[in-house]
């Protein structure tokens, strides 16, 4: 019989938040309000190893490909122990960081270049002009320094740049700078236009004061992106699970946000959170928080009990499906009047 939860021998690919901090003030950050003030329900906390250590046992993890450490609110570069974060899956073949670049000092960048299967992911928006009318609180002299020093140590960097109207004359600049200091890729996006509310200016704002303005880029997306050339390929499950509803899951991942917290996705993470809508639903399908905690549960024992059948038989019905899932996975396959399982959609994180 085939089970509808699913086991760490399962897994592929883990998404992994390890903190609440932040050195910058991105405008579209969903860490800030639209008027530049840190919302209320952010937790300023880091996670430990001691999540790791209690709840994964490395040796279930035999089908783990690729761990992604990313900020759905934080830089993961300020948890302060995020050596021993990466240290704990270096068994994995591939380890994927997201950052700013613009924390630490070039002999720390150099050190961490000792990972092999790291790939640092440094997002910097243009050029020193233009970094820094997005990137708010970043310094772009540091961010190269940094930079430099990782890739001269041996490490394997991708930048990653958003392309908006300020910055979208300098792709062929940013190409041209990615290659001469040895860049293995390059990733243009475009900034998603729903962060803009349908506004053609949107304003800049650090804790109610205005900067300056931004402005969505005037090219497509596929004009954008066709710029990218990346090497890394982001692993794919080479199987899905039946009996499984959620997307993720279902192709054998899952998401670790900075509370230790297991989670079928990170559009969850604010779920857990009293003041967030949809929570008093979260908290109706697996208890306590404390519950789908590593800090106090196994994942298998959290994957069984919380994101078992019940959960999985909460996504059969509109009525009781969560609410992020309605709204992130909302492109439901229906059969008689059942919700039998969901499309996945074209972006399932954020791009900034």
């Amino acid at each position: 019989m085939n089970k509808l939860y699913i086991q760490s021998t399962d897994l592929t690919s883990l998404l992994i938040e390890p903190t609440g901090y932040c050195n910058a003030n991105c405008p579209h950050c969903p860490r800030y309000t639209d008027d530049g003030y840190l919302h209320d329900y952010i937790p300023e906390e880091h996670l430990t190893i001691d999540a790791f250590r209690h709840g994964l046992n490395q040796k279930n993890l035999t089908n783990l490909q690729v761990v992604n450490f990313a900020g759905a609110t934080g830089d993961p570069i300020m948890n302060p122990n995020i050596e021993d974060l990466i240290e704990f899956f270096n068994f994995v073949p591939s380890i994927r960081l997201d950052t700013n670049g613009s924390i630490r000092n070039p002999a720390w960048w150099s050190r961490l270049a000792r990972f092999s299967n790291l790939t640092v992911v440094w997002s910097i928006d243009g050029l020193e002009d233009t970094n820094c009318l997005y990137r708010i609180g970043t310094d772009y002299q540091t961010i190269i320094s940094n930079a430099q020093a990782y890739i001269s140590s041996g490490g394997n960097a991708v930048w990653k740049c958003i392309i908006f109207k300020h910055n979208q004359h300098q792709i062929a600049e940013v190409k041209k700078t990615a290659k001469a200091m040895g860049f293995k890729g390059i990733q243009f996006v475009k900034a998603y236009d729903y962060r803009f509310q349908e506004q053609k200016v949107w304003p800049v704002m650090v804790k109610g004061t205005q900067l300056h303005t931004i402005s969505p880029s005037s090219l497509s997306e596929d004009e954008i992106t066709a710029h990218s050339v990346d090497p890394t390929k982001i692993h794919e499950s080479s199987g899905k699970l039946s009996n499984i509803l959620c997307p993720w899951m279902k192709n054998r991942s899952a998401y670790i946000n900075l509370l230790g917290e297991l989670m079928p996705c990170c559009m969850m993470t604010h779920e857990t959170t009293n003041n967030y809508p949809g929570s008093t639903k979260f908290k109706n399908t697996i208890g306590n928080f404390k519950n789908i905690s590593l800090y106090h549960n196994t994942m298998d024992e959290i994957f069984k009990n919380y994101y078992g059948s019940n959960f999985n038989q909460s996504l059969m019905d509109v009525n009781t499906m969560q609410d992020v899932c309605a709204k992130s996975c909302k492109n439901a396959i229906v059969d008689n009047s059942k919700i039998i399982g969901f499309r996945v959609p074209t972006k399932n994180h954020d791009n900034n």
